[in-house]
């Protein structure tokens, strides 16, 4: 061989570069390595634009196994080979061939990343990369595109393969799973035949009862469908299992392609020419001809009554083939009629008793199967039941008849009987009608698994995404069903049948799928499970219906149309949210100088103003007068003997020192030391909300802030550390504590007084740090606290005109703390009725009602707020008042 060798090109022809002698072997060693070293499939090597790529470059699928058995030797001299002498990477998509040469000889070896397989349909020509293969089945699988796949390995820096490359192997695969598609379904319909063999009548050949749905791919309106793909499956009914199923398409990409370039050799899909809405019924008499044509008769049908699949079955086929209907449709019907009626009675009929006469029906229908004429009678005894009428009730549901004096409904608001004679016509006349169709509800079946099969294949062809129009939405629909029949183990399976390794990660995989979907089906059936569902169901339900009520209508068709707009200003006024209560922060003492302190003040209230302030720690005390703006209370003057003229402040008839207010309480944060704690009788409630509001009016509260860290309370302290005192039923004020404790009389409701005896009390219990931090809160809790009561208040204010009949004090205040004002009911009374009214008191907020779950109380205030809501002028002035107050 010369020294320089012409570098032959892809398309046969010799170029102009030659290959230097030393890598001369490159081209010789393509033709003596091994199968495995073969030349590569038929898709084309990398891209144009990825040619200066090195292969240390992004990341690569590579099997370390195969790899490591290659580097071992060199096919020439058998030396070791090394990965990083490695002199370029060919790749074939996710494959690769690595060139490396040998160190002891000049022979250069090709190294592949992965194993390759023959095609069935080819016995001669390039091999096939199995990785390549497996992606494509793996995004079947996933429910991807061949784009989104690409994207997918692009963005985890994976050189991507070509999307033509991608569906080339997704035909390939695609032919073995519709092969093994059909496998499983003939192998679950002689199951079903076996299974029906008891039950029916076989002298006329094997018969089975199947349930069918079909779906779409693309969304329909209810009005119109222009889907150009649909799919529908048969589903035995003892098995569970698919038994047959099919595809139509009204589009081909490749079609409309050879119309525009010419002809061309494909596999055409197109199988359907009519409107969307006649793919169902098509499907269901190709699917039943292709049953009868295997030896098998469909008796018995399981559908929703929503195509004339039926009549199209008994005009093509049978006209023996009976239809049994969908209970699950039926169902929904049922509850759409009750609402219907919710509309008309909706002040009574609530959601709560459209479930509970649901509920009583499903129960009916449950314990009637088969049975028809003992289903209508329970269902024409439903109505009365719960409008208290039992006379015709059957003694193995009702209860009533075992203690009539002490009965009460389950399910029904209250526990009380239904009232009002024209919703009594409404319901009876349409319970009547379904027992008038008592034989349909009894010997109705269930196309469940079905929607199970739908829900799987939409996971493999999602509707966001057109397959139709190629053999990719045939090949998914058939993955949905051997996944339907077979299980997750499915995956190992097709691979097998195509002649590829399983794999271990995948056969542990699916193993892991498979066992879990095993599990949770068998613990779903417990009756632990179900109640755990309805009762998460239920506190979903009761939640999203007060919050609905709260938000209005914030969705409706043409909501935002001139005309509605006018017509609903109210309904886009929003209710707040459930207020928490404000939380106590404890104040970590480490290093705080504890300081003694109290007030005396006009009042008892704490919108009085202080006439005292004294505090005490170590040795230094504090003590100052300043004369209020209010007026003192008598009541106030009799405990402390303060009286006031003019400007003049007098105790007990005697003058007193005063001075300005702001001056005294720079005086206070000047005279306090740093890392100080406030400690009070009685402060978390009174002192330390009325001094915080004080310095809030001085504008000095940021001073404060830097010198005091909290507050503590002793009044809570000793109820905790002294229980013996409420059970002698010794009282707690500081008085009475520091006589029996400290054993000494001192001048009550004088500030200085106080502060030193309570410092004295403190010191003679000996209280551990860890009981005063129990005991403290910060200066934030207090700011909070007072900014609460002030809204509180001025929601209570709304409230003034509510008769005490209706609920007591105690109750108004805990609606208005918790962020409802008078407006706000009426809202909910406008938007729902009394149940819009009752959802939005008994809104579930950290675990508790949002005021109240008590019937009672419930009751009577929906019952007020639904009187005031008839009039707008009541509810325009309410607005009124609450702009006052803001």
């Amino acid at each position: 061989m010369s020294e320089d060798t012409p570098l032959r090109r892809k398309n046969g022809q010799f170029g102009g570069k030659v290959l230097k002698a030393s890598h001369q072997n490159i081209t010789k060693s393509a033709v003596i390595v091994n199968e495995m070293s073969s030349p590569s499939e038929t898709l084309l090597p990398s891209h144009e634009n990825e040619s200066n790529l090195a292969w240390r470059d992004g990341r690569r699928v590579v099997e370390l196994g195969l790899l490591a058995d290659q580097l071992k030797a060199c096919k020439n001299c058998y030396a070791p080979l090394f990965l990083h002498n490695c002199l370029k990477e060919q790749r074939y998509g996710l494959g690769s061939i690595l060139y490396i040469p040998c160190d002891s000889c000049p022979y250069t070896n090709l190294i592949n990343t992965g194993k390759r397989h023959r095609s069935d349909t080819s016995k001669k020509g390039m091999l096939i990369w199995d990785v390549n293969t497996k992606c494509s089945m793996a995004y079947l699988d996933a429910g991807m595109g061949p784009h989104q796949t690409v994207k997918f390995l692009a963005g985890i820096n994976i050189p991507p393969i070509a999307v033509k490359n991608l569906k080339i192997r997704e035909r390939e695969i695609g032919k073995t799973i519709e092969k093994c598609a059909e496998m499983s379904c003939q192998k679950a319909l002689q199951e079903e035949i076996d299974l029906s063999r008891d039950e029916d009548d076989h002298s006329n050949g094997p018969s089975i009862t199947v349930s069918f749905d079909g779906a779409r791919q693309k969304r329909g309106s209810g009005r119109s469908y222009s889907s150009l793909t649909g799919h529908a499956t048969m589903i035995g009914e003892k098995t569970g299992k698919c038994v047959s199923h099919g595809t139509k398409s009204a589009d081909c990409r490749k079609c409309m392609y050879v119309d525009e370039k010419g002809d061309g050799n494909y596999d055409c899909r197109k199988n359907h020419s009519g409107s969307a809405k006649s793919m169902e019924s098509n499907l269901a008499v190709e699917m039943v001809q292709e049953l009868q044509c295997k030896g098998c008769k469909v008796s018995c049908i399981i559908m929703d009554d929503d195509t004339t699949t039926l009549a199209r079955l008994k005009q093509s086929i049978n006209s023996d083939i009976v239809k049994r209907s969908d209970r699950n449709h039926q169902r929904k019907n049922i509850v759409s009629d009750l609402y219907h009626l919710h509309e008309k009675h909706k002040g009574k009929l609530s959601t709560s008793t459209i479930s509970y006469l649901t509920k009583d029906l499903d129960y009916a229908i449950a314990q009637n199967k088969s049975r028809a004429e003992q289903l209508s009678q329970n269902i024409k005894s439903i109505i009365p039941h719960s409008f208290g009428d039992h006379s015709t009730c059957d003694l193995s549901w009702c209860n009533y008849h075992k203690d009539p004096d002490n009965y009460k409904h389950k399910s029904l608001p209250y526990g009380k009987d239904l009232n009002g004679q024209e919703m009594f016509a409404d319901l009876s006349k349409l319970f009547n009608t379904y027992a008038k169709n008592s034989d349909k509800l009894a010997n109705s079946g269930s196309s469940q698994g079905n929607e199970s099969l739908n829900q799987i294949i939409s996971s493999k062809a999602p509707k966001a995404k057109h397959f139709g129009s190629s053999e990719s939405l045939p090949f998914r629909v058939c993955v949905g069903v051997i996944q339907k029949n077979e299980g997750r183990s499915y995956i190992p399976q097709e691979y097998e049948a195509h002649k590829l390794s399983p794999g271990k990660f995948t056969l542990m995989h699916t193993a892991k799928l498979d066992k879990k979907r095993k599990h949770d089906k068998v613990n779903a059936s417990t009756r632990e499970a179900k109640r755990k569902r309805l009762v998460k169901k239920g506190k979903f339900n009761l939640n999203l219906k007060a919050k609905e009520i709260r938000e209005g209508v914030t969705y409706a068709s043409s909501i935002s149309a001139p005309a509605k707009l006018s017509e609903n200003d109210d309904d886009i006024s929003h209710i707040p949210d459930p207020e928490p209560e404000v939380t106590e922060d404890p104040v970590s003492l480490k290093d705080e100088i504890f300081v003694y302190f109290d007030l005396e003040t006009t009042g008892f209230g704490t919108d009085c103003d202080i006439i005292q302030i004294a505090a005490a720690y170590d040795n230094q005390n504090f003590n100052r007068y300043m004369v209020p703006v209010q007026r003192i209370s008598p009541s106030a003057s009799k405990v402390t003997g303060f009286s006031k003229s003019g400007l003049i402040l007098y105790k007990n008839g005697e003058i007193m020192q005063t001075d300005e207010e702001s001056e005294i309480f720079k005086q206070f944060i000047s005279w306090l030391p740093k890392k100080s704690i406030l400690i009070g009788h009685n402060s978390k409630i009174f002192d330390s909300r009325i001094l915080t509001k004080a310095l809030q009016n001085n504008n000095i509260m940021k001073d404060f802030e830097m010198k005091c860290g909290g507050f503590i309370d002793t009044l809570s302290l000793t109820k905790e550390i002294l229980p013996d005192r409420k059970t002698n039923k010794q009282p707690y004020n500081q008085e009475s504590l520091v006589k029996d404790i400290v054993g000494i009389n001192y001048d009550a409701h004088n500030a200085i007084g106080d502060v030193q005896s309570l410092q004295q009390l403190i010191k003679t219990l000996k209280v551990s740090p860890r009981i005063l931090e129990k005991h403290s809160f910060s200066v934030q809790y207090t700011v909070s606290m007072i900014i609460k009561l002030q809204q509180t208040k001025s929601r209570l204010d709304t409230f003034s005109n509510m008769p005490s009949t209706v609920c007591s004090k105690s109750m108004l205040n805990k609606i208005a703390r918790s962020g409802l004002r008078l407006n706000h009911l009426i809202l909910a009374g406008n938007r729902g009725g009394v149940d819009g009214v009752r959802k939005l008191l008994t809104e579930q907020f950290d675990g508790k009602p949002r005021v109240t779950k008590d019937q009672k109380i419930l009751d009577s205030i929906s019952k007020h707020i639904m009187s005031l809501k008839t009039s707008k002028i009541l509810f325009e002035t309410y607005i009124f008042v609450i702009v006052i107050h803001v």
